[in-house]
């Protein structure tokens, strides 16, 4: 049984895209080096289950792999939107811990942990409506997607907090880290990418299905750039952040 699913399991990857592929093993090589540099700090151990959660989103959790055990197509969307929503979470857990420690203005940070609130909110609404409701499947994607975008809007709007006080800041004061802004850079310019991809993706994936593949592949090169930005911060400082 262990070796028919290993064998299933390379059998599906096998076809899969280099840059899928790639991508993969930038999240392996961040999560090994986070390890190999581990710190029992909650930065730390909150990008190392980020890190993680990616590796299983683009392993075991591709909707092609679940449905090679699933036949029923409204659990295999409900266990695949799961894994998104997991993925999410651990994201924005991870980037509010960074951003917690390189924005200075108390209202800033008030203002996102209530964000953070209205998301843990919104993420029980959804895993309750998921278990009690008997919602379609385009109705599982659509509340996936809102409650996705709300994360990345959570977060741009972080990336903004920070481009903020960067302008504010005092001329004599400490020079930034580059690889804090090599990060919020990356995150910007993930973020300004994938939110107007997952608002009219279903649209494009029917009309333009060229086009839906070209942007997928671009989105797919920044979440690399994202981690690459974390993994040259390890590499460089032995640390996510130079404190």
């Amino acid at each position: 049984m262990h070796n028919l699913l290993l064998k299933e399991f390379f059998d599906f990857h096998r076809g899969r895209s280099y840059l899928e592929f790639l991508l993969l093993m930038t999240f392996v090589t961040t999560t090994f080096s986070l390890l190999r540099n581990f710190q029992k700090k909650t930065l730390n151990l909150s990008f190392l289950l980020y890190t993680a959660s990616g590796i299983i989103l683009f392993t075991f959790g591709k909707l092609e792999f679940i449905s090679l055990y699933i036949s029923t197509p409204i659990i295999q969307r409900t266990i695949f939107e799961i894994g998104n929503c997991f993925y999410s979470t651990c994201e924005l857990i991870a980037f509010n811990q960074f951003f917690k420690i390189i924005l200075n203005s108390p209202k800033q940070k008030n203002l996102i942990r209530y964000f953070i609130i209205l998301y843990f909110t919104a993420l029980l609404f959804y895993l309750l409506s998921l278990s009690t409701l008997k919602l379609a499947i385009p109705q599982v994607t659509a509340l996936a997607v809102y409650l996705n975008v709300f994360e990345f809007l959570i977060l741009f709007t972080c990336c903004l907090f920070f481009f903020y006080s960067a302008m504010k800041k005092p001329i004599n004061a400490p020079p930034i880290s580059s690889c804090t802004l090599r990060i919020v850079n990356s995150l910007f310019i993930y973020i300004s990418l994938a939110l107007p991809l997952l608002i009219v993706s279903e649209t494009i994936r029917h009309k333009n299905y060229p086009l839906y593949i070209i942007m997928y592949f671009a989105h797919y090169l920044t979440i690399a750039l994202v981690f690459t930005s974390l993994l040259y911060a390890i590499k460089s400082q032995k640390r996510l952040l130079p404190l």
